[in-house]
């Protein structure tokens, strides 16, 4: 994430709600498919509208019984009114902010445990609207680095992998910047993707790229498909933010066939002899990690990359793009992100 971005997140998590929505291009209805498209985006639409209805179903369950469970036991041990046990849930789940601890007061309030839900689902949605602003952002905030013509060839000769008929799996889909250079030729696209504030612009890129895609809630850690069940493994940009590289790794190797291919892009620390570069990128990390959804400017995922698939299955090269100079001026807006790691690693059984 580069500065540039860095302080367009700072400003949007400032701003109130009257920040105006990224608008998504639109669809392109000047060709003869526009019946199919808009077939294939109506059921898309109605994929997601299932899937938000399973989320709010399970989060209910899981609010109802964790209600239920502290209703016997908390209540007795605060006083006859359930103070302590209900300030308790709150700083446990519902919400963060100590001050609710400070003023809350159960008459006020009224029913309790209608109070306790309405904090938790107000909860939910600072958390989704943090998440949202997030994904607006990244999906046009990356456009200038989609849009660089070195950032196209790379991709176009590492995606020329996915062979016609392949199912593919790709970790941190964000906004489906990927899904032009392989999509169609795919059998099936598993998008495995945490911030469910990326769907619409998943589905979005699907029905322009004629992508056949199922989203996949998960994370790179813990891949909810079977063993040796997929083609290719798709992931750039997303080694960065995982909790653990050596883990994702594994459970990239994992999911994949004998034979298959793991494709990345991955931004890295700046080579040693890059020092102010790096220097940039030290200084950067800590508010990059707070508002970039836990990314790292500074891992070198490459050991473990060999580590996992052995270093003769892997066919990878680091460089620092060419647009990006040693010192200042020579910084693109996208400067921090300009190292890079970028290759094939096949699963040999």
């Amino acid at each position: 994430m580069t500065a540039t971005i860095l302080f367009s997140l700072l400003l949007l998590l400032l701003s109130s709600s009257s920040v105006s929505c990224y608008r998504l291009p639109p669809l392109n209805n000047n060709n003869n498919n526009n019946g199919k498209q808009s077939q294939q985006q109506q059921s898309l639409l109605t994929k997601k509208q299932k899937e938000t209805k399973q989320e709010q179903r399970y989060f209910g369950q899981q609010l109802s019984q964790q209600l239920k469970n502290n209703d016997d036991n908390d209540i007795s041990s605060s006083s006859g009114n359930g103070e302590v046990s209900r300030r308790s849930l709150i700083l446990g789940g519902a919400c963060t902010c100590a001050l609710c601890t400070t003023f809350y007061t159960p008459a006020v309030h009224g029913d309790d445990e209608i109070w306790m839900l309405q904090k938790a689902e107000e909860r939910i949605e600072k958390e989704k609207t943090l998440e949202a602003r997030f994904a607006r952002v990244m999906a046009g905030g990356m456009a200038d680095y989609e849009a660089w013509e070195e950032v196209r060839n790379f991709k176009t000769n590492l995606f020329s992998s996915v062979k016609k008929g392949d199912t593919v799996l790709e970790i941190g889909v964000g906004s489906g910047p990927n899904l032009p250079y392989y999509g169609s030729r795919a059998s099936q696209v598993l998008a495995v993707e945490p911030n469910r504030m990326f769907d619409d612009y998943m589905y979005a890129a699907a029905v322009r790229t004629n992508t056949p895609l199922t989203i996949v809630p998960g994370k790179a850690e813990e891949i909810p498909v079977p063993d040796n069940s997929v083609d290719v493994v798709v992931g750039t940009m997303v080694l960065c933010s995982v909790t653990s590289v050596k883990q994702s790794l594994q459970e990239v190797y994992r999911v994949l066939k004998p034979g298959g291919k793991y494709l990345f892009t991955e931004h890295t620390k700046a080579p040693d002899d890059w020092q102010l570069l790096g220097l940039a990128q030290t200084i950067t990390e800590p508010l990059q990690l707070k508002l970039a959804e836990g990314c790292h400017l500074r891992r070198n995922p490459q050991l473990f990359v060999e580590e996992t698939f052995q270093k003769s299955n892997v066919d990878a090269k680091r460089f620092v793009l060419s647009n990006t100079g040693k010192t200042p001026p020579n910084w693109p807006p996208h400067f921090l992100l300009a190292p890079h790691y970028v290759g094939t690693a096949t699963k040999v059984v």
